[in-house]
């Protein structure tokens, strides 16, 4: 069970509130994969901050391509329990919440669309990703 994960995007380092991510595969009426692995997407939120501007220009683009990485740390908080890496991903989701009634501060949830990531040491690439930059 982990206590603390960060994002790591922009140069910028966020402390996640909430991680999501997946991959899933069709299957036949017997459930045997049928498909290669596809979604992938990772969905983030965290604590706004006073300059996250290049996450909306990222969003507000149909061409620019972000890398980053997650690192989810173990239960003391200090130890890495694993990574995901990402990279040619795009940001196709920015929402940013506010509740007056809330404990929760000023939060910005993001989906990020991958084309290719390393996750606990594996890769992932989807058949339209432009390059592979996690190779040796």
């Amino acid at each position: 069970m982990s206590f603390k994960a960060t994002l790591r995007i922009f140069e910028k380092e966020y402390p996640l509130l909430d991680l999501d991510y997946g991959l899933k595969q069709q299957t036949d009426t017997n459930y045997r994969p049928i498909s290669r692995a596809s979604d992938g997407k990772l969905y983030l939120k965290f604590a706004s901050t006073k300059d996250d501007t290049a996450l909306y220009d990222a969003m507000f683009s149909p061409t620019q391509m972000v890398k980053g990485s997650i690192r989810v740390y173990k239960r003391d908080g200090f130890s890495k329990s694993f990574d995901i890496e990402f990279a040619n991903a795009y940001i196709i989701h920015l929402q940013e919440d506010y509740n007056a009634d809330s404990e929760q501060p000023l939060s910005m949830q993001l989906i990020i669309s991958p084309q290719i990531q390393r996750i606990r040491n594996t890769i992932f690439e989807l058949p339209a990703n432009p390059s592979n930059p996690f190779e040796n």
